[in-house]
């Protein structure tokens, strides 16, 4: 005797299952809208203290325009890392909810096997994978969230790093440039070490019922 398929009712499993997948759909949405609305806070707060800089270094005394436009600086660099680090937990929240989504698609698909031949995305619960902040491979286009953030945060460490050499300890101009080069690479690859870290850990504790091969 050949197993025949299950069809497709509105039983109450089914209506859960369709409850659960738009439940995954909002949690979605709101993490996406949320990680737009903390980068569009944070550029603001960047333009604002850059406009800040540039009046205090039009209208106020010349001696204390290093230690301002530093101090300012500070602020919205601890301003960004807390901001990366909320998007760090978004991204990883995003694509165990996109992974959710998947599973339930593949609950109908197991029930109805021919509704595979009409759906484009996937049915396993193993990608979208747990991508880390490298671009190797990728290319400028997978800049995320987190990757503008991280390079932002970088910039401020740099140009703060520059001022205090320059300023603070007297170096020419080439050795504070290349002092706030190394602080950029030094601040993006802790960066890049976190956000590997928290990725790694959520891949170990998500369990894949459903992988791809």
């Amino acid at each position: 005797m050949t197993d025949r398929p299950q069809p497709l009712t509105t039983d109450a499993e089914s209506a859960f299952m369709l409850a659960e997948y738009e439940s995954l759909r909002q949690f979605w949405l709101a993490q996406s809208t949320a990680g737009e609305a903390r980068l569009n806070y944070y550029l603001l707060t960047v333009s604002a203290a850059v406009v800040g800089i540039g009046l205090v270094n039009q209208l106020a005394d010349r001696a204390i325009v290093p230690y301002v436009s530093g101090a300012l600086i500070v602020g919205v660099f601890f301003i960004g890392l807390v901001t990366f680090a909320r998007i760090v937990e978004r991204t990883i929240s995003m694509t165990q909810y996109v992974r959710g989504m998947n599973r339930i698609r593949r609950y109908f698909t197991d029930r109805q096997s021919a509704l595979a031949e009409y759906l484009i995305l996937p049915t396993v619960d193993d990608v979208p994978a747990f991508r880390s902040m490298s671009l190797r491979g990728r290319g400028l286009s997978a800049v995320g969230l987190s990757q503008t953030v991280a390079i932002i945060n970088s910039i401020l460490a740099g140009s703060g790093a520059m001022i205090v050499l320059r300023v603070t300890l007297t170096l020419d101009n080439v050795w504070a440039i290349a002092g706030g080069l190394l602080v950029f690479g030094l601040i993006y690859l802790s960066q890049s070490r976190f956000y590997a870290g928290r990725v790694a850990e959520a891949g170990k504790r998500t369990v894949v019922k459903f992988p791809s091969s």
